[in-house]
């Protein structure tokens, strides 16, 4: 069995730990990839990358049609917005912490991505507006309704998250849908109808 010295670790390794032509081992090979990646991330153009990128996704997700601009068009919306610079900066200054990261949120989160539907903000902003309205149940789509009926059957009440249904009825935190299905649709003494919309 044939071996190379790779030249980033400066170790013997057999010829199947590199790739073809190749004169650094894969393990090398994937830490300087994984640095490349942190630090194009930390760009303007990694953040839009990964802005749009997630914006494909979570619209697939949620059954809305794909952004209605190209990644170019956006691209052009977000550094033509003034408050852009400063968040970026902010960003940099606090370390990268994901908290204060550039984010774009809809402005009606039951609509899709439009250019009309977007703006600026920190990711933290954006994940406490969409805690928020899960738990006040203003999302038309990933709304998770628990209704509770008494043992004999009887309809008691609505609930419109999960959530809301254990904070009312005392049950343990994230405990409801696996408890339900434990149970075979009984749990906390009350019979349960959990819908995903």
């Amino acid at each position: 069995m044939s071996s190379k010295i790779c030249r980033k670790c400066i170790k013997r390794k057999d010829a199947n730990d590199f790739g073809k032509h190749r004169a650094v081992c894969k393990t090398c090979t994937n830490k300087i990839k994984k640095v490349q990646n942190r630090r194009y991330n930390r760009t303007k153009e990694g953040i839009l990358t990964r802005i749009y990128g997630d914006q494909k996704k979570n619209s697939i997700r949620r059954g809305h049609p794909l952004p209605t601009y190209t990644k170019e068009e956006l691209g052009k919306w977000i550094f033509t917005q003034k408050k852009f610079n400063a968040l970026f900066d902010r960003w940099v200054r606090c370390g990268y912490k994901s908290d204060a990261k550039p984010s774009i949120d809809r402005k009606n989160d039951n609509k899709p991505y439009t250019l009309e539907n977007i703006r600026l903000t920190t990711w933290r902003d954006n994940n406490l507006k969409a805690y928020s309205d899960h738990r006040k149940g203003k999302l038309k789509y990933d709304q998770k309704i628990a209704i509770k009926f008494s043992l004999t059957g009887k309809y008691i009440s609505t609930y419109t998250s999960y959530r809301k249904a254990e904070e009312d009825n005392n049950i343990p935190r994230k405990s409801l849908s696996l408890g339900v299905k434990r149970g075979n649709g009984v749990y906390y003494g009350f019979m349960w109808r959990l819908i995903c919309k």
